[in-house]
């Protein structure tokens, strides 16, 4: 049970992180935060891509 709750919770994160990376990716036409963050993010998700 407790894999199972860990797993949505990771799903869920990764869904709000991958909604976040294309809100701040300059071939979004949603772009909406500086390029600071955006670059911020894009490391971080780059450097976690591979803990699905």
């Amino acid at each position: 049970n407790t894999d199972i709750n860990l797993r949505h919770i990771l799903a869920a994160a990764e869904s709000i992180l991958r909604d976040a990376y294309k809100l701040c990716s300059n071939k979004s036409p949603n772009h909406k935060i500086m390029q600071q963050y955006a670059k911020r993010l894009s490391n971080f998700y780059s450097n976690n891509s591979h803990i699905s």
